[in-house]
C-alpha cells in the first residue's frame, strides 16, 4: 500500500529536520561551530564520549536515510537564488526590527546609544542591501 501525499510530504520534512539537527550536532561535536562571534559552544565532552556520540549520531542518519529511501520519500528542491532570496529578506526584518525606533518598544533608550545602534544597523542594512541588489544582478 502506498503513502499518500500527505503523508509522504510530514514525513519528508521529518526526515529533513532530523538530518539538519543531526548535521548540526556534528558540527558542534567537531568543533566547526565554536568559533562563532556571537554564539559559544563550550567543549566539554572528553573524545572517547565525543566518539560515542558520533557514532550514535551516524547510526541515527543511517536509520533516517534508510526510510527516507524505503518510503519513497522526495527531497525538498530548491534553488540557490530562492535560498538566498529568502534568508537576506529574514535578515532583512531581523535588522528593521533592531532599530533603535523598534527597540523603544522594550524600554527607554538613550539617544546615544540609540545612535549608536542604529550606526551599527544601518551598516548591515547597506552590506545586506549590496548582497541582494548582487543576487539580483
Amino acid at each position: 500500500m502506498e503513502l499518500s501525499s500527505n503523508h509522504k510530504r510530514i514525513l519528508s520534512v521529518t526526515a529533513r529536520k532530523v538530518e539538519t539537527t543531526l548535521n548540526e550536532m556534528e558540527e558542534i561535536l567537531k568543533g566547526k561551530l565554536s568559533k562563532n562571534k556571537t554564539a559559544q559552544i563550550i567543549p566539554d565532552y572528553n573524545e572517547e564520549k565525543r566518539n560515542e556520540l558520533l557514532k550514535v549520531i551516524e547510526r541515527i542518519r543511517t536509520e533516517n536515510e534508510r526510510m527516507f529511501d524505503e518510503l519513497s520519500l522526495k527531497p525538498l528542491e530548491l534553488t540557490e537564488e530562492r535560498v538566498i532570496k529568502a534568508k537576506s529578506a529574514n535578515l532583512w526584518t531581523i535588522l528593521i526590527d533592531s532599530s533603535s525606533v523598534h527597540l523603544k518598544n522594550y524600554g527607554a533608550l538613550p539617544d546615544e546609544k540609540a545612535a549608536e545602534i542604529d550606526f551599527h544597523i544601518d551598516n548591515l542594512l547597506t552590506s545586506l542591501e549590496i548582497l541582494m541588489k548582487t543576487e539580483n544582478a
